[in-house]
């Protein structure tokens, strides 16, 4: 087929995009989508290229995705999306159509990490202006606490209890 290439700026810090391009839940999440998909990691500089081969069942279609990263000068990331196809059927516009829309899928996918990343930023400044206009510093320190949580993933039960901060979780 074609050697297909797409740049997009978005304003999320580059690890955060290379994260979600390495994550796998969706795959594990819901297999019935992936049957007779092969998608491997062929090349992997963290943060700043990666690149995946994706072939079909009877190798009807290979498509080879490169993203690159490059930090932008307003705090985003220029990202370029580079696809290389392969099909056994030439000029098959069903096949076409199926790589196109994957394309779409992948661009936007991207746009949406994007927009929950500014959202998540926003909202967080939005709450850490109203903590400091309280004057309750147990309270500062349980969202700091809370925001953590969030980010990492996991609760330290050891760290909230020695803050004093095990009732306050009832509240959540």
């Amino acid at each position: 087929m074609s050697v297909l290439s797409k740049t997009l700026i978005l304003r999320v810090p580059s690890n955060i995009i290379y994260r979600a391009l390495k994550d796998t839940r969706l795959e594990k999440f819901f297999p019935e989508f992936f049957i007779g998909i092969e998608r491997k990691v062929v090349m992997d500089k963290t943060n700043k290229e990666i690149c995946f081969n994706t072939i079909t069942q009877g190798k009807q279609i290979e498509i080879i995705e490169t993203f690159k990263f490059k930090i932008s000068n307003n705090n985003g990331t220029v990202v370029e999306y580079i696809t290389d196809t392969k099909s056994l059927e030439e000029n098959n516009i069903a096949l076409e159509s199926i790589v196109q829309t994957h394309v779409a899928n992948i661009l936007y996918s991207l746009l949406m990490l994007e927009t929950g990343y500014i959202n998540g930023v926003l909202e967080k400044k939005e709450i850490d202006n109203s903590i400091w206009k309280r004057k309750d510093k147990n309270y500062k320190l349980w969202y700091d606490m809370i925001y953590i949580v969030n980010v990492v993933g996991h609760i330290n039960w050891h760290c909230l209890i020695r803050f004093g901060l095990k009732h306050t979780l009832v509240y959540l």
